[in-house]
This record gives structure tokens, sequence and C-alpha cells, in this order.
């Protein structure tokens, strides 16, 4: 939703941070495939990982404090997508998090936000599909 305020590099960072989420649990389920594509697709930004960086170096690119909350963000609505919010997800997520320097009750207000928007989002689909003229996908 505010990844058009990123500029290119932190684009390119939130798609290889996303990545290594979706693939963390050695597994890249459906949901999650499409909501990193649709982020490339919409964003032009390359669907690649540089397994030379650690992420606390991807994080350390990032200087805005709103370009941070943005990638946490974008992460933490990967990770619930698919229903379930594993533990390697989490570690990842808390990692980044750390880097970033986001307070633990700023993280809660962000995972709050993206609940509430995945909620949301779901509600609108169940209301739409019920009419029987739309198939959605569910991001």
């Amino acid at each position: 939703m505010f990844i058009h305020l990123l500029n290119r590099t932190e684009k390119e960072i939130l798609i290889d941070l996303l990545m290594r989420l979706a693939n963390i649990d050695n597994t890249f389920d459906r949901n999650e495939m499409d909501y990193v594509l649709a982020i490339h697709l919409k964003h032009e930004v390359d669907m690649k990982t540089d397994p030379n960086r650690s992420v606390q170096q991807l994080c350390s690119s990032i200087k805005k404090d709103a370009s941070r909350v943005i990638i946490l963000q974008e992460m933490l609505r990967l990770a619930r997508i698919d229903g379930e919010f594993a533990e390697p997800e989490r570690v990842l997520i808390d990692e980044v998090a750390k880097y970033f320097k986001i307070t633990a009750e700023k993280f809660i207000e962000i995972d709050r936000w993206v609940k509430s928007g995945l909620t949301w989002s779901a509600n609108g689909t169940q209301i739409i599909t019920s009419l029987n003229t739309v198939k959605l996908r569910r991001f």
C-alpha cells in the first residue's frame, strides 16, 4: 500500500527481505508467491536476494523511519497472509525490527495495523465473492 513511497534501493531491499521471509520455513506457498510477485510487477523490482549481504547489512541501508515501518509492515503482512505466523518468520521479523530500532510498542501498533488490514481485506473478499460474480485472489 505504501511501497510507492520507497526509493528503488529500498524496494530492492524489501523484495530481498520478503524473499528470505517467504523461504524461511522452506515453503513458498501460493499466497506468498502471489504477494511477492504482485510487488515485483507493480513496482518493477527484481525478485532476487543477495546471499552475500546479511540481514543487518540490508537493514543498515534503510535510513528513513517511514521506510523502515513500511518494510516491516510488508514483512508482517507476508508472514500473516497464509494464516500462519511461524516461529522462523517471527525470528526474522524480530531481527529486522531490532536493526530498524522499532520499539516494542511501535511493533505492536504496526502488527495491529497489519491484522486489521488483512481482516478488512478478507471481509471485503467474502462479500464480493458471495455475490458469485467475481473470484478474487487474497493478498
